[in-house]
């Protein structure tokens, strides 16, 4: 079935679509900025060995706990854990 075109109706389509369209685009941009925002890169080195004590990566100087935890972590535990994980780098070094 073939249906007659006429101008209310193909400017409704078009308004329809732009408008779908603009909400596409401003979802989409709010929800990579949320994910960029949330994306901090993993202090992993790829040398993933246990100290002695079995307390942290000789690597990356994080807990088991923080590795495993990692995925999951929030921001601000993402930031506690590279701080701490610095702390202990310093730690270490220091004691050499």
């Amino acid at each position: 079935m073939h249906l007659p075109k006429n101008s209310n109706t193909a400017t409704l389509t078009a308004r329809t679509v732009t408008t779908t369209e603009y909400a596409l685009k401003n979802s989409l941009s709010g929800l990579l900025q949320r994910f960029a925002t949330h994306l901090i890169e993993s202090p992993c080195i790829a040398v993933c060995k246990l100290d002695s004590a079995r307390t942290h990566c000789t690597g990356c100087f994080r807990t088991v706990g923080e590795i495993e935890g990692w995925p999951a972590f929030s921001r601000e535990q993402k930031y506690r854990v590279i701080s701490d994980a610095a702390a202990r780098k310093l730690a270490a070094t220091q004691q050499k």
